[in-house]
């Protein structure tokens, strides 16, 4: 308003055919630079501003196409921040890292590398990853570097993420699109907790080999009262098989009494020695309600891990964990073997050779 009036004053004066007081000009000089500033600033502070509401848009965008967060594209964008690469080869994390927060690409190009340092994925503007590693709260899987100079990403760290989701409510649509986004991914991490519970595959196998191994087990299923394996049977030798759902039980063929149970809360394998030591099957097993075993074919198995990871220290393993489980008859199994093999080293034995007592 002070400004108005004095320009006013300016256009009355001038009108009136006098000339205008040097007070007038200091002030009309003065006013108009103002002026100038003012609009400067204020088309500073709406560009400014503009590309504030653009990069909100591009945030929403992307939270959006992705099933994994597109219930989160009101909130999500206000937690993302820009974390730039400026190098090509810039470690975003490693495998392993402990998982910190999920990411989106701005801009360039970003690579998935494996243990060995292949490129086994390439990420390009608007994908989203490391989100596994959070829905699952496990170690990342992979590395993953820039494959271009100027590279950035959105970082949204786990615990804004966590509670925009509790704020939010997870809808059980929103759980049936990660089911069906992540249903492969869901599958490969319970085959590799299924290798990982057996500890002398945990402790002897790297983790790219127990990747491996994780993906040629094969699921198959069972009624219940169905056989897996028969007690004495060598048939079943070639196989070792992980509990994925249901429960199952051990049972002597010859009376029918059970002897021991497996389910996914207990003993989560069971055929390891007549698979390792290659002995026949000391019991029978059956399903005891619906369910479903992971199976681990021998062959498959040497054609990834060498045979001689089953040594003496990964037998020591096996003992010490029937001990922890009071699983007094594999223990003795074990025993015999170990006997067997420590009575026979003048003469070389394969592991893989029966040691059944050669016919008289």
């Amino acid at each position: 308003m002070a400004l108005f009036f004095i320009y006013f004053l300016v256009a009355v004066h001038e009108a009136s055919g006098f000339s205008t007081p040097r007070i007038f000009h200091v002030f009309g000089r003065r006013s108009e630079a103002n002026l100038v500033a003012t609009n400067s600033n204020s088309c500073l502070m709406e560009r400014d501003m503009d590309d504030e509401i653009q990069d909100l848009l591009n945030k929403r965008r992307v939270v959006e196409t992705n099933k994994a967060t597109s219930h989160l594209k009101s909130s999500l964008p206000g937690v993302m921040e820009t974390v730039s690469f400026p190098e090509s080869g810039s470690i975003v994390f490693r495998k392993g890292d402990r998982s910190s927060g999920l990411y989106f690409v701005e801009a360039g190009i970003f690579e998935c590398v494996n243990c060995e340092g292949n490129v086994v994925a390439v990420l390009n503007e608007d994908d989203l990853f490391g989100e596994l590693e959070i829905f699952f709260a496990e170690p990342r899987e992979l590395t993953v570097r820039s494959a271009s100079p100027g590279s950035n990403v959105w970082f949204v760290n786990v615990e804004a993420y966590n509670l925009l989701s509790q704020v939010m409510g997870d809808s059980p649509a929103v759980h049936g699109n990660l089911e069906d986004e992540y249903k492969d991914s869901m599958d490969f991490r319970a085959k590799r907790r299924a290798i990982q519970s057996f500890k002398p595959l945990r402790k002897h196998l790297s983790s790219d080999e127990i990747d491996r191994v994780a993906q040629i087990l094969a699921r198959e299923f069972f009624e219940a009262g169905q056989d897996v394996v028969m007690q004495g049977s060598e048939d079943g030798l070639m196989y070792m098989y992980f509990l994925d759902s249901g429960t199952f039980e051990a049972y002597d063929a010859d009376t029918g009494n059970v002897v021991s149970t497996y389910s996914t809360t207990r003993t989560g394998y069971f055929g390891e020695l007549a698979f390792f030591l290659d002995r026949p099957r000391s019991k029978s097993i059956r399903a005891s309600t619906p369910g479903s075993l992971l199976v681990l074919s021998r062959t498959d198995l040497f054609k990834i891990v060498n045979k001689e990871i089953v040594d003496d220290d990964f037998l020591s393993l096996l003992k010490d964990k029937y001990r922890e489980a009071s699983l007094a008859d594999k223990c003795k199994q074990l025993a015999e073997y170990l006997k067997n093999k420590s009575r026979n080293q003048s003469v070389s034995i394969p592991l893989y050779q029966s040691l059944l007592p050669a016919p008289i």
